[in-house]
């Protein structure tokens, strides 16, 4: 039976840290090399994000706003990563890319099969705080019945 972690979210950047350089460039380079079930083998040698055994995490820097925004855009977090669960690499690796970056808002959702869901989300900050969500076999969460 195989281990599945689903991750889903976005990140939303400000625009004024990055006036003098290359917005796209520098959010690469935080956020890493990400590789899929499918490249070649340098691509897996290469990534440096959180990965299963049949790809990594996944993310598309998105630009939102225009030049007058303070909003620049969005960076869209999603993977389904086999073999793997590791919520705490994922907040470590977001934290890491994060850093030094001006985070306007941030959710990203960690479902971890058989060992429960996260959410990371930002604080007034720019820190990024990750917690357990609660779940229906909790002891003191009832049931929802449809």
């Amino acid at each position: 039976m195989s281990q599945w972690t689903h991750v889903a979210g976005c990140i939303r950047i400000d625009s004024f840290p990055f006036l003098d350089v290359n917005i796209v460039t520098e959010l690469s380079k935080s956020f890493g090399n990400t590789c899929q079930f499918n490249d070649l083998q340098y691509k897996w040698d290469r990534c440096n994000v959180p990965c299963g055994s049949e790809g990594s995490v996944q993310y598309r820097i998105v630009r939102t706003g225009d030049e007058s925004s303070l909003s620049w855009g969005v960076i869209y977090i999603w993977g389904d990563l086999r073999d793997y669960s590791d919520q705490q690499a994922i907040h470590d690796w977001l934290k890491s890319a994060c850093r030094e970056k001006m985070i306007r808002s941030c959710v990203v959702k960690i479902d971890v099969e058989y060992h429960g869901s996260y959410i990371i989300y930002d604080d007034d900050k720019s820190n990024l705080i990750m917690t357990k969500l609660p779940s229906a076999h909790d002891d003191n969460i009832p049931a929802h019945d449809d």
